[in-house]
């Protein structure tokens, strides 16, 4: 855990935890949130009480599956709780999922990034509506997108989408979270097309990249082959921090974003706070786009910006500072227009990118200055690790109505 904003932010919630209550304001069934892929927890829901228990890994290495469903029946055990509902996350290949679908229940499926909104809410006692910014690297979206950089308006067992990061292509699929170089070449290729991706072309960062690989990626581009549209936060930080020379290879789960905002913490100021707010950037370009109702944060724009940086010789530290400055000023902006339209003031933040200090820091200063009530994890973690406590709640009450 760390603290930020004089607020305890958990990653993970390890055994020293578990299995201390969670304390709801609505009756529950007896229910089990199976979790998702990454960061898998599974959570035991009755009465007023949930059980969430400690974080077991990807699923898909064969040991931590079988600690999994160890470690449901051991809590089962101790609890004396038979499900008579579940929930699952709205992904059809997690392992997660599979196993709720094996157990005949009555079955939930909710939605990635509406559990990480109905988790926080929880948490807090909220009933909702609420605006829930949920920024984070992979959520499956009904639309067949990959979710990711959402705000969504949410009450506790449905939610409606009304803005989200502007789509860029996920060269090779998963592959691309792995290897940020591509989410570079990706976001290079919607700014200025494949013109972009001719080796002469590209930024210093970037012409160690094979070139038969670049041509690879070039066509998966042009084809729009095995490169699926995605609006991910997290796959957006990977971009910028290829673009800047920060990391072309994550040896670990969010190395590129971890190391992006440590560069832009060398940028940082004791004041930066108060200097981060909108109007302090009037003369940037808008980064929202409105089509046919529904909200965009322009991602190009961020990665225009910092294009715009590395051709002017500006530090690197402060190329990454104003990405993130930009970031939080666009989200800022559009809660903003968001409320007016709603009449709502209760925000969420919520997802793994939100374990950024920066991001999570920032949104909380400029949303309370602008009069808006903002909501995080404190108890629970704000990455998928909570992602079952959220399905626990929502759908268990969905089962009630």
């Amino acid at each position: 855990m760390k603290m930020i904003n004089h607020r305890r932010v958990i990653s993970h919630k390890a055994g020293s935890f578990i299995p201390s209550p969670i304390k709801v304001a609505w009756h529950l069934p007896k229910i089990l949130g199976c979790g998702g892929g990454l960061k898998s927890t599974f959570c035991l829901g009755r009465g007023k009480s949930s059980f969430l228990s400690q974080n077991m890994g990807d699923l898909t290495n064969l040991e931590s599956y079988d600690l999994y469903i160890e470690s449901i029946e051991h809590l089962k055990q101790v609890f004396q709780f038979e499900p008579e509902v579940s929930a699952c996350d709205l992904h059809p290949d997690y392992i997660s999922s599979h196993y709720a679908e094996e157990l005949g229940l009555p079955l939930y499926r909710i939605q990635h990034h509406h559990a990480h909104a109905v988790a926080v809410m929880a948490e807090h006692g909220l009933d909702g509506p609420v605006l829930a910014v949920i920024m984070d690297g992979a959520g499956y979206g009904p639309d067949g997108t990959v979710w990711g950089g959402e705000i969504l308006q949410a009450n506790l067992t449905s939610y409606t989408r009304l803005g989200h990061l502007s789509h860029l292509h996920l060269p090779g699929g998963d592959a691309a979270a792995a290897e940020p170089w591509r989410m570079a070449l990706s976001a290079l290729y919607s700014v200025s097309g494949e013109k972009a991706l001719h080796t002469a072309q590209l930024p210093p960062s970037l012409q160690h990249l094979n070139g038969f690989s670049v041509e690879v990626i070039r066509t998966m581009l042009d084809k729009s082959f095995n490169a699926p549209l995605t609006s991910s936060c997290g796959r957006l930080f990977d971009a910028i921090a290829a673009l800047l020379g920060v990391c072309q290879y994550n040896s670990y789960e969010g190395q590129a974003a971890i190391e992006l905002e440590s560069l832009a913490k060398k940028a940082v100021t004791t004041s930066w706070l108060d200097e981060i707010l909108p109007i302090r950037y009037k003369n940037n370009p808008s980064c929202l786009l409105e089509k046919n109702g529904n909200w965009e944060i322009s991602s190009l724009e961020f990665i225009k910006m910092a294009c715009d940086g590395l051709t002017s010789g500006n530090p690197l530290s402060l190329i990454a500072l104003n990405f993130h400055v930009s970031l939080i000023n666009s989200i800022t902006e559009l809660i903003q227009k968001l409320s007016h339209q709603t009449c709502i003031n209760q925000v969420i933040l919520s997802g793994g990118c939100m374990q950024n200090s920066l991001l999570l820091e920032g949104l909380v200063h400029t949303l309370s200055s602008k009069g808006m009530q903002v909501y995080t994890g404190n108890l629970l973690p704000v990455n998928d690790g909570a992602i079952s406590f959220g399905q626990a709640v929502a759908g268990g009450l969905q089962h009630l109505t």
